[in-house]
């Protein structure tokens, strides 16, 4: 190879050894970019898994306070008061607080910290809202901590076969004594006179104490 030949080929070896150098450099700045990206992204995966399962830090508290509960407000009650306008979540809260005392009423100093919504589920004709309460109370000698989950079903009551006997009987809308039926069928509240006939109502059906958070 002559001379003259040399003079343009030792030029583009050198180019070609540049271009090859930078592609090897990309590409290792590409990996470890996705490495970081991945890591990230299972982070957050985790976190979201965690919070959803009731497993994580967003759900967490110490054992000397109350525990927190799983507040779902913000997703829940948009699409609660698009399907039933009329339905009051202040009213709701006090009427889910009231019958968490009644559950806990035999429990020393006993407290309600909080309340929220935790689900609210549409299946077929059934509509179910699950609430959270934090509650705390005197028990063996120390102060136990646990939350107090409650189901409510929007239902209307036919006969008195129908409706629920005992802690979550049905209860006056205006008052929340328990209701009975008139001479004409008619459920009436004795403690305040409110008729409550064919009346749908969002009621009690079930509390019970978490026990695995």
């Amino acid at each position: 190879m002559s001379v003259s030949s040399l003079g343009w080929l030792l030029p583009a070896i050198a180019v070609i050894a540049v271009i090859i150098a930078a592609v090897v450099i990309v590409k290792k700045v590409a990996r470890a970019a996705r490495r970081t990206v991945n890591r990230a992204e299972t982070q957050l995966v985790k976190e979201l898994f965690e919070a959803a399962t009731d497993g994580g830090a967003v759900f967490d508290s110490t054992p000397q306070g109350p525990k927190k509960v799983s507040n779902m407000n913000k997703i829940y009650l948009p699409l609660i008061t698009k399907d039933f306008p009329s339905f009051n979540w202040s009213e709701t809260r006090l009427m889910v607080e009231d019958a968490v005392k009644e559950h806990y009423a035999g429990k020393k100093t006993l407290s309600v910290h909080d309340t929220a919504i935790a689900r609210y589920e549409k299946t077929g004709g059934s509509v179910t809202l699950h609430t959270e309460s934090s509650v705390s109370y005197d028990e063996n000698g120390g102060k136990r901590y646990a939350i107090a989950q409650a189901t409510l079903s929007y239902i209307r009551y036919g006969n008195d076969s129908d409706a629920p006997q005992g802690e979550h009987a049905l209860n006056c809308p205006n008052c929340s004594a328990p209701l009975s039926r008139n001479a004409a069928g008619e459920l009436l509240c004795e403690y305040c006179g409110t008729l409550v006939t064919g009346e749908k109502s969002w009621q009690i059906t079930d509390i019970r104490e978490e026990s695995t958070r």
